[in-house]
């Protein structure tokens, strides 16, 4: 009887298995962490001036209507629907749903991420963000 051909586990295949299983597990079981409520008031003061911007450059200079006075209104109905964040220490990487007056974003983008750090004076926020570096930070909750 002969002995069908197949896989051979070598030490080398079983180590790469190993630690490619070991990183798996510690994606999945990382959580994010919830954001420190001041870091939340920050990241919404930021995203109801950037939605608010726009309709005050419009409004510059020419009278107001009740459009565009409902647009303002409406830009600063920014509810935060969902955050998490990852990251260590004081930096994190921070993912947010957003609905603006109870509807999508006048941008589109009703997902966003953001980068974050805390100092001595607070939390600020640093940039914009994406899904790539909010993915690839380790450091969960």
């Amino acid at each position: 009887m002969t002995t069908p051909k197949g896989f051979r586990l070598t030490v080398w295949k079983a180590i790469f298995l190993a630690a490619i299983a070991a990183f798996s597990l510690f994606r999945l079981s990382e959580k994010s962490r919830t954001l420190d409520p001041e870091a939340k008031r920050v990241l919404k003061s930021w995203l109801v001036a950037e939605y608010a911007r726009p309709v005050l450059a419009s409004i510059k200079g020419s009278r107001i209507d009740a459009e565009k006075a409902r647009k303002l209104a409406d830009s600063s109905a920014v509810e935060l629907t969902s955050i998490s964040a990852r990251g260590c220490g004081k930096e994190s990487e921070v993912r947010v749903e957003v609905t603006v007056a109870g509807r999508t974003p006048p941008d589109g983008q009703s997902v966003r991420y953001f980068r974050m750090s805390y100092s001595l004076l607070g939390w600020s926020l640093e940039h914009e963000s994406n899904a790539f570096f909010y993915h690839l930070t380790l450091c969960g909750g």
